[in-house]
């Protein structure tokens, strides 16, 4: 059983962030805690194997009290939150051991498949399996990023892919992070921002919240905040430059 602490100081977040946990998990041990110091109070007795906290908080924003809690050997596993203005202090948490980072609005494959990986649970299950298959992995990821690449434009979730490749969710996000260095519904971003690209650089002018359902957003202002975290533009200001001579 994990045992995992969240942090966040917006209650609803909080609530929500728990129950996709406890929904997509077996059965892990969530303490939740609406600052920092109230995670620091109970971290002691509690000593988590996974600590997730937002960045933005009054008082003790989440560096600080991942900070802390290293220092004082409360726990050596953490996921932070942030929106996008605070992605500097993203790349700061990353820096200092952070595992991973999620941009709010948060979505449920995606936090999950950040826990597993941050967690570590099911590495050893899965070399084993690895070696019990033949060396049989290859084949299964290539089956998998062949799927994403035909299906992207629509809600495709890491337990339909995985579904399709005949393996454990928990599985194929590992096999994806050890043999590609990047996570499912990472890769599926990357898919999805760089057909994006396509659309926005050929051809008449697409709307962009066109574009955003075109390539599997419903909303387009989550498609604005992933490619402009992605490319460091906006769509709008991608389109301009591609069209821009001499491009």
């Amino acid at each position: 059983m994990m045992k995992m602490m969240i942090v966040d100081d917006e209650p609803i977040i909080l609530r929500g962030i728990a129950a996709m946990v406890r929904g997509g998990m077996d059965q892990p041990d969530i303490m939740e805690a609406a600052d920092g110091y109230e995670a620091l109070e109970r971290l002691p007795d509690f000593k988590p194997d996974l600590l997730m906290a937002d960045v933005n908080m009054p008082e003790m924003s989440g560096l600080q009290l991942i900070e802390e809690a290293q220092r004082r050997g409360y726990c050596s596993r953490f996921i932070i939150l942030t929106g996008y203005d605070e992605f500097e202090y993203a790349r700061k948490a990353l820096r200092l051991g952070v595992k991973d980072y999620l941009l709010k609005p948060v979505q449920r494959e995606e936090l999950l498949g950040a826990i597993f990986q941050a967690s570590g649970y099911g590495e050893e299950a899965a070399e084993g399996r690895n070696a019990a298959s033949g060396g049989q992995d290859g084949g299964v990821i290539d089956a998998v990023l062949y799927y994403l690449r035909q299906h992207y434009q629509r809600d495709l979730s890491l337990d339909e892919a995985a579904r399709h490749a005949g393996v454990h969710p928990n599985y194929l996000c590992h096999m994806m992070k050890r043999d590609l260095g990047i996570g499912f519904v990472a890769y599926l971003r990357q898919i999805r921002i760089e057909k994006a690209k396509e659309l926005l650089a050929g051809g008449p002018a697409v709307p962009i919240g066109d574009v955003a359902q075109a390539v599997g957003y419903e909303q387009a202002r989550h498609f604005f905040k992933v490619f402009k975290r992605m490319t460091g533009m906006t769509p709008g200001q991608y389109r301009s430059a591609s069209d821009s001579p001499g491009r």
